[in-house]
């Protein structure tokens, strides 16, 4: 069952029971700052007179291990997205409740913080916090009570009953998700849950004019069990919003007098163009097992046949590459969707790390970067093939070709969603006329069984200098 304890929208946190928990004072306070005195002055202290830089406070740590970046200082209260005032220190205040919570089932998970890098949970530091909007602080958080629709990947395939006994099965296809939410908006005041509902909306509606979305979720509650809480990590692509957060009941919590609904349960729908659910991706360097350097001696088009006994192929140029005058042309130019115009070229296998993770199923997502850091464009052909396979009647899988690709560009083949850009002096680009395959076809994305072992082949000139990341996504069944 999907752990309804957390949801990140395009790398925007949605819905955190742990966070409301905090907020609503379930948590034991670490600090007794503001609880014997006065409020205190956590103002931060320059480096130098006029400088923007300041000491780093008692209050902070770093992030982690070796790093440089610290967590905010007591007293940060969020300006905007990514940007904190520090003034007066936090005091011991759950929100505007007045007193503590008590929750009678608590099915939230210590851990989560950690796992997602939030730090501490302080109101002030919420998502939707803005020193610009004093009813943002009267707003405690999203908490699921159920979500539907991240199971097992959808099927759908048709059967034709025939005369006789028995049917004929259709064809295969996954189709699309529907995600159903049901939960929980809490505030202290109805123009905090008013606030709310709308930061929830805007949330959702970044998805209504783009469909490559990414819900980050967890597969399952991590307490209580063996399993790496990083493993349980599930991201689905492409997702869309379908119906608007409604209103489906509202109370009056706290017992105040002359207030409206402070609590309200509302339920959205979200549609999944994509509709596999991919564990985390993990980043593998292509370092090369084998590079042999060969000149070229034939070559051959593009849609010509393998023998069937798998001999060579006929000499056609000798190794010199010489170049042949024709006078008269009696047939259409080549297709120059596999050109080389190079003499010598140089041959890369890498073999394909596929038992280094467990085994989840059968089918994984193969997403490469290729850079170009050398000083001349780059022009390249690859593909996989199946490892200790016979090189005369092996089958070049997924080829890819790329012409021409500028210094100093990265070219992202992403086998998830399926497309490809360039990032060319800082800029994210479409590439045009530089993906495609030797045979002029459209680029396939990558997808592999990590139960048989897998090689990369590439063949570039010699003199090409670039550079390949790839990277690793399995798919749930």
């Amino acid at each position: 069952m999907t752990f309804r304890g957390y949801l990140a929208l395009n790398g925007v946190e949605i819905a955190n029971s742990s966070r409301v928990a905090a907020h609503l004072g379930v948590d034991t306070p670490t600090s007794d700052i503001g609880m014997f005195d006065d409020v205190a002055d956590c103002s931060l202290t320059p480096i130098a007179p006029g400088r923007l830089l300041t000491a780093v406070a008692p209050s902070q740590a770093p992030i982690g291990a070796g790093r440089l970046l610290y967590t905010p200082a007591d007293g940060t209260r969020l300006y905007g997205p990514g940007l904190g005032v520090v003034g007066d220190c936090w005091t011991a205040e759950n929100m505007c409740f007045g007193c503590r919570v008590d929750i009678g089932y608590d099915d939230t998970w210590p851990g989560l913080s950690a796992l997602v890098d939030d730090g501490i949970y302080r109101p002030e530091l919420a998502p939707w916090y803005t020193t610009r909007a004093p009813e943002s602080a009267e707003f405690g958080g999203i908490w699921v009570m159920d979500i539907k629709g991240l199971g097992p990947t959808p099927v759908d395939r048709s059967m034709t009953q025939m005369a006789g006994a028995g049917a004929a099965a259709g064809p295969h296809r996954d189709p699309s998700r529907t995600i159903t939410v049901d939960a929980l908006l809490i505030a202290c005041t109805s123009a905090g849950l008013d606030y709310g509902l709308q930061w929830l909306a805007c949330r959702l509606r970044d998805t209504v004019d783009r469909d490559d979305s990414v819900l980050r979720y967890l597969a399952s509650h991590p307490g209580h069990s063996a399993a790496d809480p990083a493993s349980l990590v599930r991201e689905v692509h492409g997702v869309i919003l379908t119906r608007e957060p409604q209103i489906t009941d509202s109370s009056a919590g706290g017992g105040r007098r002359n207030q409206q609904a402070t609590v309200y349960r509302v339920s959205w729908e979200m549609g999944v163009t994509h509709p596999y659910a991919y564990l985390p991706q993990v980043k593998v360097p292509v370092v090369w097992d084998e590079v042999v350097t060969e000149p070229i001696q034939w070559v051959h088009a593009p849609d010509c046949g393998q023998p069937a006994d798998c001999a060579g192929m006929p000499v056609l140029f000798s190794d010199t590459c010489e170049v042949e005058t024709i006078d008269v042309v009696t047939s259409p130019p080549p297709n120059c969707g596999g050109c080389l115009p190079v003499c010598m070229v140089e041959t890369h296998r890498f073999e394909v790390p596929v038992f280094a993770a467990p085994y989840r199923c059968r089918e994984t997502a193969v997403s490469m970067v290729i850079t170009n850091t050398g000083l001349r464009e780059v022009t390249l052909q690859g593909y996989f093939r199946l490892s200790k396979t016979n090189e005369l009647c092996q089958q070049e899988l997924f080829p890819i070709q790329v012409a021409g690709l500028p210094v100093g560009s990265e070219l992202h083949l992403d086998a998830i969603s399926g497309r490809y850009w360039a990032f060319y002096g800082g800029v994210k680009h479409r590439p045009w006329g530089i993906v495609g395959t030797p045979s002029g076809a459209p680029w396939q994305p990558p997808i592999i069984n990590r139960a048989d072992a897998w090689e990369l082949i590439v063949t570039a000139p010699v003199d090409a200098q670039f550079e390949i990341e790839m990277t690793l996504a399995d798919r749930e069944a």
